[in-house]
């Protein structure tokens, strides 16, 4: 009986790192390397998509980017690299900061925001 109950704990314990480590490479961090990549790349409407806004509203938010974006990210050279730290969750809503460093050696901190939706897809949200 003793037996049993360790391998059921350890079973336990097993699957909830699991369901951890699944739900962190799908989380909020995953999705603000893919909208840091694509700023890196210059591609403003695979940005724009990591947003929780319309179809519409990811255009404008591309073509914003794109406008006032790529001129100061030109004016550095370009990002060289990112790093993202400090997450934080809180239920379905969360936040990150990421340092993004040029080319020319500056750096710059953005904090993103997340929601999560009720398909468990985390998107950027806008705040003001």
């Amino acid at each position: 009986m003793k037996k049993s109950l360790i391998l059921l704990a350890v079973a336990l314990v097993s699957a909830l790192a699991l369901v951890f480590s699944c739900n962190s490479a799908s989380g909020p961090e995953k999705v603000a390397k893919t909208a840091l990549e694509a700023l890196k790349s210059g591609d403003y409407d695979a940005y724009a998509a990591t947003f929780d806004v319309s179809s519409a509203d990811q255009k404008f938010i591309a073509g914003m980017i794109e406008e006032k974006g790529k001129e100061s990210f030109e004016e550095h050279g370009g990002i060289v690299s990112y790093k993202i730290y400090d997450t934080e969750i809180d239920g379905e809503k969360a936040s990150c900061t990421a340092r993004l460093t040029f080319k020319d050696g500056s750096e710059q901190e953005e904090k993103m925001h997340f929601v999560q939706k009720e398909d468990g897809k985390w998107l950027q949200e806008l705040v003001k």
